[in-house]
């Protein structure tokens, strides 16, 4: 396989998280070339849906005019009856492939996704084995070691003083650039979020359940600081590269980067930084035992394409990583902010040390500072990775009877991600034109391992032409886009740029085949221990990819696929 070795984001976020966490599946690459470690990319779900009760789970659509342009995989639901575990409503559009644990087919034999294949533009795969990202103790594995290797400077454990029941203790953070072109960070600890009660779709995994359990969960309403007056509890503000810390696992070492840990939770976003969004410039991890809420666009600062995604030399990453949850806060619970009025730094409690904190921004000059809405669109540019349930919006009217989420533009905003996921259930993020947000994601390749060179036949970018590029050509065979002599728009699988997809472009992928070791489940290029855990993971299963003898299969991964895969190790 014709992979580089070298990341422009340190190894270590995504290589160990998403290495302990997804267990080198698919897109997790093992430690290559140099010292760097390859990791996980696109969107991974342990399932499409998001919890309606102590153990039921509705289900989660895309739906007609959402664009979803990264890598998915959803894990196999095992469900009864037999339907499809990603959910569909008319013709959202998924422009990169989707991996799906479970059969096309039903028991039966009946094509469940037959009426859904032309949503598919990146092509969908089908018994490909499942994340895991339900494994609780891998999670709290990689939470430990990001504690143990924050500078001691950037550890903090909240507690906020605030009388203001349903309450919890956080740290706000403040991303912004400064006159002189450095990334910084303001951070006040001890605040108070005054939580409010959620509406019927605000869930939790319970603790210890892997992912089978739920709770419900207070949601960020507004929250204070103490007095910035008070030297014992003034904001502290620093450069991103002061959290900075060596990077290195398992041998492998990466370029520092910064690390901000929190014991509880994370508050991201504020009304005084210099830009109207949060601007990250540097590389840093926030991590949170706790929930990480964000109340402002976050925008990683540096060079961006024509379709305003960073560059691929883009330097600024910013990685969230949670065992709650991370959501967008609904900025219409701030407006019931006790302050008073047009002066958030005297608010109303009588002892006047703590002072209100507006997230979001002001709609109208008029406003008073708790009269806040986050813009639409809403902008996220990060990884995210939700260890205790899933990412979404707070507060979305899902269901009956419910209040809903203050929109700038009624009645449905749009969220815009730009980066990569992983969570344990999906959070739900609107309700369908009716409130919350259209979702956008993009996924921003830099989290993902690069080719070394570039391949004409390789349509889907994993760096190797094999049937998943043949299934993309054939998504599009015999499409035309000529118009007044060019092509009106690219059209993936015209390799030599003639406007239409036809044999001479089949002919071309066919002279860059790779053919694969039968074996190598990961296509790294390699039969070994990776692909192992693989087999022992299917062991006594029914997996078509992974029963690999006798030819065809016999319908169970045994000691027979094992001698075939023996016979091919370490080739």
């Amino acid at each position: 396989m014709k992979i580089t070795g070298k990341l422009l984001f340190p190894a270590i976020f995504y290589g160990l998280l998403f290495e302990a966490i997804f267990l080198q599946r698919a897109y997790a690459t093992p430690p290559f070339g140099g010292n760097d470690v390859m990791a996980g990319c696109g969107w991974d779900m342990g399932a499409c849906r998001i919890p309606n009760g102590p153990n039921s789970t509705d289900e989660v659509v895309f739906s007609t005019g959402e664009v979803i342009d990264m890598p998915i995989h959803i894990n196999r639901q095992n469900d009864n009856p037999d339907i499809r575990d990603i959910y569909i409503y008319g013709s959202p559009v998924f422009t990169k492939r989707v991996e799906m644990g479970e059969s096309r087919y039903t028991y039966g034999g009946d094509d469940k996704y037959a009426s859904v294949m032309s949503c598919f533009e990146g092509g969908i795969y089908f018994d490909v084995p499942d994340a895991k990202i339900t494994d609780e103790p891998a999670v709290q594995s990689q939470i430990d070691r990001f504690r143990d290797s924050t500078n001691p400077l950037y550890k903090f454990k909240p507690n906020g003083t605030a009388d203001v029941p349903p309450m919890c203790s956080a740290v706000q953070l403040e991303f912004f650039v400064d006159p002189n072109h450095r990334g910084m960070v303001r951070i006040t600890n001890h605040c108070t979020v005054k939580t409010n009660n959620p509406n019927y779709s605000d869930f939790r995994v319970v603790s210890g359940s892997g992912g089978t359990l739920f709770e419900n969960y207070n949601i960020y309403a507004y929250h204070y600081a103490r007095n910035p007056n008070d030297v014992n509890f003034q904001p502290h503000t620093c450069r991103i590269t002061d959290t900075y810390v060596p990077q290195d696992f398992g041998g492998y070492e990466g370029d520092p980067a910064g690390q901000i840990f929190v014991n509880g939770s994370v508050i991201i976003g504020g009304a005084d930084t210099v830009d109207i969004n949060q601007i990250v410039k540097g590389k840093i991890a926030v991590i949170a035992t706790g929930n990480i809420w964000i109340g402002d666009n976050i925008i990683v600062d540096g060079p961006r394409d024509a379709n305003d995604m960073p560059t691929a030399d883009n330097p600024n990453f910013l990685c969230l990583i949670a065992q709650g949850v991370i959501k967008v806060v609904d900025p219409g619970l701030s407006d019931s902010a006790a302050s008073w009025v047009g002066d958030r730094n005297y608010p109303a409690d009588t002892d006047k040390i703590h002072y209100y904190q507006p997230i979001g921004v002001k709609k109208y000059p008029s406003d008073q500072y708790n009269n806040r809405y986050l813009l639409d669109p809403t902008v996220v540019e990060a990884a995210i990775t939700v260890g205790g349930g899933g990412w979404g919006a707070e507060h979305v009217a899902a269901y009956p009877g419910e209040t809903g989420r203050k929109e700038y533009t009624s009645p449905w905003d749009t969220l815009i991600v730009r980066g990569a996921f992983a969570e344990v259930v999906r959070g739900i993020v609107g309700s369908v034109g009716s409130d919350g947000y259209s979702k956008h994601y993009y996924h921003d390749r830099r989290w993902c391992p690069e080719c070394s060179e570039p391949i004409l036949g390789d349509l889907n970018g994993d760096c190797v032409v094999d049937f998943e590029d043949v299934a993309t050509m054939t998504f599009h065979w015999l499409e035309n886009n000529l118009v007044e002599e060019s092509c009106a728009s690219p059209i993936k699988g015209d390799i030599n740029n003639d406007c239409t997809v036809d044999f001479v472009d089949f002919a071309k992928l066919a002279e860059d085949w790779w053919p694969p070791t039968v074996g190598d489940f990961d296509k790294d290029g390699r039969v070994e221990m990776d692909d192992l855990e693989t087999l022992a993971q299917y062991w006594l299963q029914n997996n078509p990819r992974i029963d690999i003898a006798p030819p065809g299969g016999d319908h169970i991964v045994n000691f027979l696929d094992y001698a075939l895969f023996s016979a091919n190790w370490l080739e």
